[in-house]
């Protein structure tokens, strides 16, 4: 009996270690997937894209690539660059060895132009290429010398050297880097027509971009190549889920608009498809002075609600997720974007703020409206105000600071200076309004009060 009972204390002694060993294995595990991050480097390479993609840190990391530039960019006034290393180089920088795949998101030089040097470089391992199902030379002509297929052949005889796979992805098929998991999107259709004015040879080719999902816990990007409206609609058409908290733009900010549209009369190419993704951070990857002078201002309109970061001025961006916030980090402009949101909706939110207000000691509410609000000055105290400025972000992002200025009426917001805080106080005499800056981790929202007067003291 008693050797029963040693033998029963035996087996629960033993299951709980087990039991404890477990718990502590699977709380290391997710000490562990908390502590990786996942990150997309938008790097500099002029007129053109190439992202760089990042799972974890240090020796355990994995990379991989979502195009790697051109060879060449123009500058406004005709010079050329080269920046047919600008990717390579900073794969060196970082000590990248090792990349898991490269996307090939479609076969013009802007995008594939910087893999000549990566593929002669034997010393960075390759496992996979995801590549267009649509060949170049299927749509080229002999008018089309500006996008040769010299480059798309070239590389493609790199690849068949190394003997690196290629992989043409399945609508909605999905690959991982880490935890992080890349679905494809689109091409869904091989059927694309030429439909518009502008339409020729090298548009055609853009249509059949892979657009690729990414999402790594509760954060999201879609990367999208030079996709244009007619693969745009198909995606939309199959209800995919394009709603991502970061948008790599279409085609370098190109509006991508008929000839017989009248000035000012027209949307962009693009505008469904950005009302359909909703991104608090759009990223345009254009180059500093670029000749065509992207992006246009009505796709910079079109993403008014978004908070906009463009390699051309901010350099190369670094957008970091731990699986729930998002943080932006650029090597020009301090981190700010290349322009900030200025969206307020009707329940005082935007896409990076749950929440925002303003609360004074006046007798009259003061509330918040769009910078582009005509400045009206209906409000009217008698004492000097006290105003608090409060707001709640959004879960994927947090606070860093607030700044506000004070305007007078009939003066530009521009001539004024920002202030830090979140208290301000205004003395009698002041007959203007206030504007707020509320700056996170992934972005700015700009807005504005009403106009309001407090009145002088009487004499």
């Amino acid at each position: 009996m008693k050797n029963m009972k040693r033998r029963i204390i035996s087996w629960m002694l033993a299951a709980v270690m087990v039991m404890t060993s477990a718990a502590v294995w699977m709380g290391n595990e997710k000490q562990a997937e908390a502590a990786a991050s996942f990150k997309v480097h938008f790097i500099e390479v002029g007129t053109g894209d190439g992202a760089l993609l990042q799972y974890g840190s240090g020796k355990s990391a994995k990379y991989a690539l979502i195009d790697a530039g051109p060879q060449t960019t123009q500058l406004l006034g005709g010079k050329t660059i080269d920046v047919s290393r600008r990717v390579h180089n900073y794969l060196k920088k970082y000590k990248i060895r090792r990349l898991e795949f490269i996307i090939m998101t479609h076969p013009h030089k802007d995008h594939i132009g910087g893999f000549i040097s990566i593929l002669e470089d034997r010393s960075i391992s390759v496992g996979k290429v995801y590549a267009t199902q649509q060949p170049v030379y299927n749509h080229y002509s002999g008018d089309d010398d500006f996008y040769s297929t010299k480059t798309y052949r070239t590389v493609n005889e790199l690849i068949a050297e190394r003997g690196i796979p290629v992989v043409v992805p399945r609508m909605k098929s999905s690959v991982y880097l880490g935890k992080a998991k890349l679905t494809f999107y689109s091409p869904g259709r091989t059927n694309f027509k030429y439909g518009r004015e502008v339409d020729f040879n090298s548009r055609q080719v853009n249509k059949f971009s892979l657009v690729c999902r990414i999402t790594y816990g509760k954060n999201s990007f879609l990367m999208t190549g030079d996709t244009q409206q007619e693969s745009e609609y198909d995606m939309i058409s199959q209800r995919l889920k394009l709603k991502s908290q970061v948008l790599k733009v279409p085609h370098h900010g190109y509006e991508d608009v008929r000839n017989k549209d009248a000035k000012g009369k027209f949307s962009s190419n693009h505008k469904k498809f950005f009302d359909k993704v909703q991104p608090a951070i759009s990223i345009i990857s254009n180059g500093y002075r670029n000749k065509d002078r992207v992006p246009s201002g009505l796709i910079t309109r079109e993403l008014a609600k978004s908070n906009i970061y463009t390699t051309g001025d901010n350099g190369n961006i670094i957008v970091t997720s731990n699986g729930s916030r998002l943080s932006v980090s650029t090597s020009r402009n301090k981190n700010e974007p290349a322009k900030a949101s200025t969206y307020v909706s009707s329940k005082k939110s935007s896409l990076l703020l749950k929440k925002m207000s303003v609360k004074s000691n006046g007798k009259k509410k003061l509330s918040i409206v769009s910078v582009n609000a005509k400045n009206k000055y209906k409000i009217k105290e008698k004492k000097p105000l006290k105003i608090s400025i409060k707001a709640t972000p959004q879960s994927f992002t947090r606070i860093k600071n607030v700044q506000y200025k004070l305007v007078k009426k009939g003066k530009s917001s521009a001539k004024y200076r920002w202030k830090t805080g979140k208290k301000v106080k205004v003395k009698k005499g002041f007959k203007g309004r206030l504007y707020i800056k509320y700056n996170t981790t992934s972005g700015s929202t700009i807005v504005k009060t009403k106009g309001f007067v407090i009145k002088k003291k009487k004499k």
